[in-house]
C-alpha cells in the first residue's frame, strides 16, 4: 500500500521528519534547513495552508517575527503567521532533547532500548 504524502507539512531535520511521519502515518515534505522551510512558505505555499517544524537551537529566522504564539509548552511553541494560514512549530532546544525528556516524563528509560539517556 502506498503511503500518502502531505506536502504542506515541512519538517527541517531528519529526526523531526521521522517523528512527524510516524505520528501522521504519512510521508511529509522534508526540507534540509530552517531557511528552506521558510522559503517554501514564501514560494510554493505563499497563498496556501502549510505547517513547518523546526529546531529552535539554530539562528532565529526573521519569519518568526511575522508570527504570533498560539500555544507553548516546555519544548514546543506553536505559532501562526499574522496574515496567512501558515503555522510554525519550534522545538527547543532540539528534537533529540524533546524526545529524551518526553521518555523521562513517561517513565521510559532509553537505555533499556540501547539508546543513550543523554
Amino acid at each position: 500500500m502506498k503511503q500518502k504524502k502531505l506536502l504542506d507539512v515541512m519538517p527541517e531535520c531528519y529526526v523531526d521528519t521521522n517523528l512527524i511521519e510516524y505520528l501522521l502515518d504519512a510521508g511529509v515534505n522534508h526540507q534540509h534547513s530552517c531557511s528552506k522551510v521558510v522559503g517554501q512558505f514564501k514560494s510554493t505555499f505563499a497563498d496556501r495552508f502549510a505547517i513547518g517544524i523546526i529546531d529552535k537551537d539554530k539562528v532565529e529566522l526573521g519569519y518568526i517575527g511575522e508570527c504570533d504564539v498560539i500555544a507553548q509548552s516546555r519544548h514546543l511553541t506553536l505559532m501562526r503567521h499574522r496574515e496567512k494560514c501558515q503555522f510554525l512549530i519550534t522545538v527547543a532546544p532540539a528534537i533529540d532533547r524533546f524526545v529524551l525528556d518526553c521518555s523521562k516524563d513517561c517513565g521510559v528509560n532509553p537505555e533499556d532500548y540501547g539508546i543513550p539517556s543523554e
